[in-house]
């Protein structure tokens, strides 16, 4: 995809006009869209519901489609909340239910509930090495039979990251 054309400083200087910062930052946002393989277009992104914060994303929201990180400790509730909450909300839109890998038995799926996410919308699944986890994480991004899959995973090295933004490139 060829980047567009956008004013620059420089441009503006040698034609003697006043830059358009506006224009300048909504530029630049598209080509980072470009970039990571989201193109802003209706229904490619998920909304915070939060204005100030939805504003600031390009698009307008986290684009679907992709991988995400959300970074906490092991028992951070408010990385959990926030994921249960964005899994609530992808889980009624696509009309299926998410799935929710972990190693650990500590998510209480009734609690969950309180973001939204059902239990009849939620399907958890424990893996004993991270390498399974990975695997199963892999293979649901790839499949459309779930509207999102999250993995709680230490770490993932750049081969692993690379495979699982290509799965949920094919899976949507």
């Amino acid at each position: 995809m060829p980047a567009p054309k956008h004013a620059t400083d420089a441009d503006c200087m040698d034609t003697g006009r006043k830059p358009d910062k506006a224009a300048i930052l909504a530029g630049l946002r598209a080509r980072i869209r470009g970039l990571e393989g989201a193109d802003g277009a209706a229904g490619d992104v998920l909304g915070l519901g939060v204005a100030p914060v939805d504003a600031a994303l390009a698009g307008g929201g986290l684009p679907l489609g992709c991988l995400h990180e959300v970074l906490g400790a092991a028992d951070d509730g408010a990385a959990t909340g926030f994921v249960a909450l964005l899994l609530a909300r992808l889980a009624a839109r696509a009309g299926r239910s998410v799935l929710w890998l972990t190693r650990d038995a500590d998510l209480h799926a009734p609690g969950l509930a309180g973001y939204g996410l059902t239990p009849d919308r939620l399907v958890l699944a424990r893996g004993r090495r991270p390498a399974d986890l990975l695997w199963a994480l892999e293979e649901a991004a790839r499949s459309d039979a779930v509207a999102a899959v999250v993995g709680e995973v230490e770490s993932a090295d750049l081969t692993a990251s690379r495979r699982l933004q290509l799965a949920a490139e094919a899976g949507g």
